[in-house]
């Protein structure tokens, strides 16, 4: 499966209120991690998104925490995200392994080697955050 240049349509549309917070959306991922933080009612998440996810945290092998999975339209706006972010689709997700923080740089660079190494589309360290971006869209670093 290529992890790049992947089309919203293909999300899924989950309605987060009937499945709950506890729903897994893979072996170490809820909904209620990935949802929108607003409280939106609904989350989309793109396939090939949670199995990128997956790889990497298997390769990694240390728990990851949300920064940011899917954000409503409105959420996005007001954290001032893009609007045209995959985030806005289900198509990326941010990730902060946790770790010591001496420990921290050298666990996220391992994870960008990987993204990049499977062929996430979209990957980008975020040093000053101390997390990772990665997506389905076209393949950029």
């Amino acid at each position: 499966m290529k992890l790049h240049d992947h089309k919203p349509e293909d999300s899924q549309v989950l309605q987060v209120n009937s499945l709950g917070d506890d729903h897994r959306l893979c072996e170490h991922l809820t909904l209620g991690e990935f949802k929108s933080r607003d409280g939106y009612g609904l989350c989309l998440v793109h396939p090939a998104l949670l199995t990128g996810f997956i790889l990497i945290r298997r390769g990694i092998g240390v728990r990851m925490k949300i920064q940011s999975g899917f954000r409503s339209d409105p959420h996005n706006a007001r954290i001032g995200g893009s609007p045209t972010s995959f985030h806005r689709v289900g198509m990326a997700i941010d990730l902060r392994p946790v770790v010591p923080e001496d420990e921290m740089l050298l666990v996220l660079m391992g994870m960008q080697r990987l993204a990049i190494g499977i062929g996430m589309g979209g990957v980008r360290l975020y040093r000053e955050k101390s997390f990772l971006h990665i997506d389905v869209g076209p393949k950029r670093t």
